[in-house]
């Protein structure tokens, strides 16, 4: 990936050499697609723990781009600010009195850095290209849950697909995202990390504004 990126830039300093420059800021909406809402055991003992994903909020994002086009195909790179919140069921077994229900959520903030490249059929533009998630900060209501701890990884990395149109200054595009990594893979009980098993996507819509 890291070489990928790399080259990217490499194609980037070329078309910033020979190609059109727009920049601009841009903002919008996230729903991420998190399917998987089983119970998974976290604890043991007297008292049982299993954590299931209950929803994932919407997110929102915002920041600037800029865009380079040459013969037709251009290029995408952006820095956007973004902000989501996933809601948890925590259900805890507790020996001789029953089992307690209670909701928990946890809201993650990162710089995302997607670097689309594009090609304009028409009045339409089709996109695609890599994404970086630098983690910035996180709030967890999840560390009420006795031995529990986080480590996230400083990156995580994924890919955008998607299609926009242009009127006149302002740009509007929508894109899916996949990820590599399995989400809740940054959650830690007692030394044993856990995970969903799926990777997280995203639905992404966003509206910018050329300078």
């Amino acid at each position: 990936m890291r070489r990928l990126l790399l080259s990217l830039l490499l194609i980037t300093t070329t078309y910033l050499s020979y190609g059109q420059i727009e920049l601009g800021l841009k903002a919008g909406v996230s729903s991420m697609d998190l399917t998987d809402h089983s119970l998974y055991a976290i604890g043991s003992g007297n008292t049982n723990i299993s954590l299931a994903i209950e929803e994932a909020t919407y997110g929102y994002h915002f920041g600037v781009y800029g865009r380079v086009g040459l013969l037709g195909v251009y290029l995408e790179p952006a820095i956007l600010f973004n902000s989501s919140q996933v809601n948890y069921k925590l259900r805890e077994h507790i020996f001789d009195t029953g089992v307690i229900e209670t909701a928990k959520s946890e809201k993650y903030q990162s710089l995302d850095l997607p670097l689309m490249v594009g090609y304009k059929l028409a009045f339409l533009r089709l996109s695609a290209g890599p994404v970086a998630h630098v983690h910035l900060n996180n709030v967890s209501e999840l560390t009420d849950i006795e031995g529990y701890s986080q480590k996230f990884e400083n990156a995580t990395y994924g890919y955008r697909v998607g299609a926009g149109i242009d009127i006149l200054k302002v740009r509007i595009d929508v894109q899916y995202e996949g990820n590599l990594s399995e989400y809740g893979d940054h959650i830690n009980i007692d030394g044993q990390s856990y995970s969903f098993g799926e990777n997280p996507a995203r639905l992404i819509a966003t509206l910018g504004y050329r300078f």
